[in-house]
C-alpha cells in the first residue's frame, strides 16, 4: 500500500468519527505559527501540517469596559474559553483599548480597566482617575494579558494580541460624543509628562496612529517591546498591530511591525504579524492594497474586492497564497450576511473565517449593534459553523489542496481538491453537485453543514471528467470525496 492510499484511509476512519467530541478536540500546539512554505494560505508550525484559524472574539477579552469603576462583574475569561472550547474553536483577539473610555455607538461611554501605564498623578485626569505616567508600565495590564494568552493556549487556543486601537483616539463618526481621545493617555490632560498628541488641535488623536511626533514613537515603540517581552515565549501568539485605525496610519503601522519583528527576534523569536483593515468614517479608510503592501504575514481585508463592492461577503475571492487571510466579519459586516453560509464559503476559498461576537458570557454586556443572545440564533450558528469547518480542515490533507471557483471544475463554485486525491465541495443551496474529477476510486461522505453530521461512507469508481452527485436531503450540504486506491 503506497503512502498516499494509507493517508486516504486513515482519513476516511477519521471522517466517520467527526462528529465526536474527540475528533473534534483543538489540535495541540507545536512550536509558534508560521506560513506554511508548500501553501502559503495557511499556517504551519513544527508538525509540518497545514493549520486554519477560526473562531469567535469579543471586546472584553483583557480589559474590563463597563459603565462605572470598579465592575459589579468582571468579564468572566474562563467561561468565554469555554464557549471557544465548546464550539471547537481555536482562535480569538486579545482586544486592546487605549483609552480611558470607549464610546460605543449611540455614544454610550464605557470606562476601561486596566490599561498599560500607572496612575501615579498627581492631578485627575478627564475619567476622574489619577493622571497617567508614561514613563511607567502599569505590570497589571501585562500580567493580565499574559495570563489570558497562557490559560488560552492551554485549552489548543491561537490568540491575536492587539496592541493599539483605532477607537480609542478619535470618534471614528460625527455621531459619537465625546471623542475617546478626551480620556487618552496622550491627551495633554491626562498625563503627567507632558506629551499631547493632538499636534493640531482638532480635539482628535489620529496623529498618535501616525510618525509625526518622535517622542510619541518612541513611547509607542518601548510599549511594543514590553508586549513582545511579555507574551513572545508563547507559541499560541499572532502580533496584531492595530484595529481598524484611520488609513494615514499606513506608514506608522509598518514601522510598528518592523519594531515587533526585531525584537522578536532579538528574543530569539518569530511569531507571524497580523496587520487588519482600516476604517474611519472621518479622516478616511484605508484600503485592501494597504495590506497586501504590507510585511505582514497575515492581513484582514475590507469587504470590497477590486471594483466589487460586497465580494467578501456575498462570494468571498479565493486565496492566493500572497497573504494568509483572516476573514474577520468586524469588518466584513452587512446586516443581512447568513454569517455561518459565509463562514463555508470562506472555508471553500481558502480563507480563515472569524467571527465579531458578543456572546452570552458572565460580566458581558449587550452591545447595541450585535445583540444575538439567542439559543440557536445567527451568532450561535455561526460559531457552531466556525467549529465545524475547522474540524474538516483537521480531517484533510489541507496542505496540499487549493480553492477553485471554476463552474467548469466545480458547479457551486466552492471547492477545495488536490485533484485525484481529495475533493471538498459545498454547496450553499439546496441541489446536486457536479464536480471534474480525475479517473479513480473514491470514499464518497455527505457532511451536514446545518447539523455537523457526517453521512455513511460509500464506494464511486469515476472515469475522468465531470460527475454529478446528488445529496441524500434537500439543503445546504458539503461533499467530501477521497481516493481509496
Amino acid at each position: 500500500m503506497n503512502t498516499s492510499t494509507r493517508f486516504s484511509r486513515s482519513i476516511l476512519i477519521i471522517l466517520i468519527m467527526a462528529t465526536t467530541t474527540a475528533a473534534m478536540a483543538a489540535s495541540p500546539i507545536h512550536g509558534p505559527l508560521r506560513v506554511h512554505p508548500e501553501n502559503p494560505r495557511y499556517f504551519t508550525d513544527d508538525s509540518g501540517r497545514a493549520i486554519l484559524l477560526a473562531g469567535c472574539h469579543t471586546w472584553r477579552t483583557v480589559q474590563e469596559a463597563v459603565p462605572a469603576l470598579p465592575p459589579e462583574t468582571s468579564f468572566d475569561f474562563d467561561e468565554f474559553l469555554d464557549l471557544l472550547e465548546k464550539n471547537h474553536h481555536n482562535f480569538t483577539r486579545l482586544w486592546a483599548w487605549e483609552s480611558g473610555a470607549w464610546v460605543q455607538p449611540k455614544s454610550l461611554v464605557l470606562q476601561i480597566d486596566p490599561l498599560p501605564y500607572e496612575r501615579s498623578g498627581p492631578g485627575t485626569a478627564a475619567d476622574g482617575r489619577p493622571k497617567f505616567d508614561l514613563d511607567r508600565f502599569n505590570q497589571d495590564y501585562f500580567d493580565r494579558l499574559r495570563s489570558r494568552a497562557e490559560a488560552a493556549g492551554e485549552r489548543g487556543i491561537y490568540v491575536g494580541v492587539m496592541f493599539f486601537q483605532g477607537f480609542s483616539v478619535a470618534r471614528k463618526d460625527r455621531r459619537r460624543n465625546p471623542s475617546p481621545w478626551k480620556y487618552h493617555p496622550l491627551n495633554g490632560s491626562n498625563n503627567i509628562n507632558g506629551i499631547d498628541g493632538d499636534t493640531n488641535g482638532d480635539g482628535e488623536g489620529y496623529e498618535v496612529h501616525e510618525l509625526g511626533s518622535p517622542e510619541i514613537t518612541r513611547i509607542q515603540e518601548a510599549y511594543v517591546r514590553k508586549i513582545v517581552d511579555t507574551v513572545c515565549d508563547l507559541d499560541n501568539v499572532v502580533y496584531e498591530i492595530s484595529n481598524e485605525s484611520h488609513g494615514g496610519s499606513t506608514p506608522w503601522q509598518y514601522h510598528m511591525i518592523d519594531v515587533i519583528r526585531v525584537r522578536d527576534r532579538e528574543r530569539g523569536k518569530s511569531h507571524p504579524v497580523w496587520m487588519t483593515f482600516q476604517w474611519d468614517g472621518m479622516a478616511g479608510r484605508g484600503t485592501n492594497e494597504n495590506l497586501f503592501s504590507s510585511s505582514a504575514e497575515a492581513i484582514s481585508p475590507e469587504s470590497k474586492s477590486g471594483g466589487v463592492k460586497l465580494a467578501y461577503e456575498k462570494d468571498p475571492p479565493a486565496a492566493s497564497g500572497a497573504k494568509v487571510i483572516l476573514a474577520d466579519t468586524d469588518h466584513i459586516n452587512p446586516p443581512d450576511m447568513d454569517r455561518a453560509d459565509w463562514t463555508w464559503k470562506c472555508f471553500m476559498r481558502g480563507l480563515h473565517p472569524i467571527f465579531m461576537d458578543n456572546p452570552p458570557v458572565r460580566g458581558n454586556l449587550r452591545h447595541p449593534v450585535l445583540d444575538d443572545w439567542t439559543e440557536n440564533g445567527p451568532a450561535d450558528r455561526t460559531r457552531k459553523a466556525m467549529g465545524q469547518v475547522l474540524a474538516c480542515s483537521q480531517l484533510l490533507n489541507l496542505a496540499t489542496m487549493t480553492p477553485t471557483d471554476d463552474r467548469a471544475e466545480c458547479s457551486t463554485r466552492y471547492c477545495l481538491r488536490e485533484s485525484g486525491v481529495q475533493y471538498l465541495a459545498y454547496q450553499p443551496a439546496s441541489g446536486p453537485i457536479t464536480l471534474r474529477v480525475a479517473k479513480g476510486t473514491f470514499a464518497l461522505q455527505w457532511w451536514d453543514p446545518v447539523r455537523g453530521a457526517v453521512g455513511a461512507r460509500k464506494t464511486a469508481t469515476l472515469s475522468a471528467g465531470r460527475h454529478t452527485f446528488t445529496p441524500p436531503e434537500k439543503n445546504a450540504t458539503v461533499l467530501c470525496l477521497v481516493a481509496s486506491q
